[in-house]
């Protein structure tokens, strides 16, 4: 698809589904989260970034060829900053949304195919993290849903994808996506666990082309929810094990990994509003409507 200029702000991201089956060639889907952003400013505060270091992991890394470097480098001495509500170790894209604020406004290339562009945020973003998929920055970068296929081919979907009725439940937490990714790799070893989630990832793809057609049920989140709860239970906080199961037991709501894991925001799909209050009312959700 074409490229069109992104707007100034850049949205954190969300993985609705496809979390570490995706290291195993499962589909992807990823959607913007406009309640946290990062953009511009004219001057430090409380909520900017320091850039300094990301001059340094530039040009060490050779990204000359993308970046204007220089140019950038001047605007920070002259008072540019990048300020963000994003919470970092979150699991929302907080350096995808300032890899995709550097190539939109000094990058040295356009390209118009996401396949590729998705590859040029991804050497960009490795700066932070060693190693990127580019999904974050492109979803940022481009404030569309991004569906990655089994061969790993990007679509950037035109169609919004429905949010009515799901939330974020704040871990109080962060955590490093690192860390949870490197126990997952380890459970992959026991054949028992390798061959469970390969199953999970037919029940991803499958809950992934229902979710693109608005036809995503009530059952497949609660299978996933369950599936999640049983095979990550490293992943998921101790604080928050009681109410993944009153959820799973009650049907009035379903909580589901949001990325890595471990800290960070979790997804809910909440059905009961009432009776969660209910029964957890000092626990703050945000509406993605």
């Amino acid at each position: 698809m074409d490229i069109v200029n992104s707007p100034k702000k850049f949205p954190s991201k969300l993985i609705l589904f496809g979390e570490y089956v995706a290291t195993m060639g499962a589909p992807v889907l990823a959607i913007p989260c406009h309640k946290f952003y990062g953009e511009w400013d004219q001057g430090a505060n409380d909520n900017t970034q320091p850039l300094d270091t990301v001059i340094d992991m530039l040009k060490s890394q050779a990204l000359d060829d993308l970046i204007d470097i220089p140019q950038f480098e001047s605007d920070l001495l002259n008072g540019l900053a990048f300020r963000s509500s994003i919470p970092i170790g979150y699991g929302l894209g907080s350096s995808g949304a300032l890899t995709a604020a550097i190539f939109h406004t000094y990058g040295k290339t356009r390209d118009t195919d996401a396949d590729e562009l998705k590859k040029t945020l991804a050497r960009i973003e490795s700066i932070f993290h060693g190693k990127s998929s580019g999904i974050d920055p492109l979803v940022s970068y481009l404030h569309l849903p991004i569906y990655v296929n089994d061969q790993g081919s990007v679509q950037a979907l035109t169609q919004p994808i429905e949010t009515t009725g799901i939330y974020l439940l704040d871990s109080l937490k962060s955590r490093s996506t690192a860390t949870y990714v490197e126990i997952f790799q380890k459970k992959l070893i026991n054949p028992t666990f390798a061959s469970e989630i390969k199953k999970f990832a037919t029940l991803t793809s499958e809950a992934i082309d229902a979710c693109k057609k608005g036809e995503l049920e009530k059952d497949m989140i609660a299978k996933i929810s369950a599936f999640q709860f049983e095979f990550f239970r490293e992943m998921i906080p101790e604080s928050l094990t009681e109410i993944w199961k009153h959820g799973l037991d009650s049907g009035a709501f379903y909580l589901k990994l949001c990325g890595a894991g471990g800290g960070g925001v979790f997804l809910m799909w909440l059905f009961d509003k009432a009776y969660f209050k209910k029964h957890f009312a000092e626990q703050k959700l945000l509406s993605l409507d």
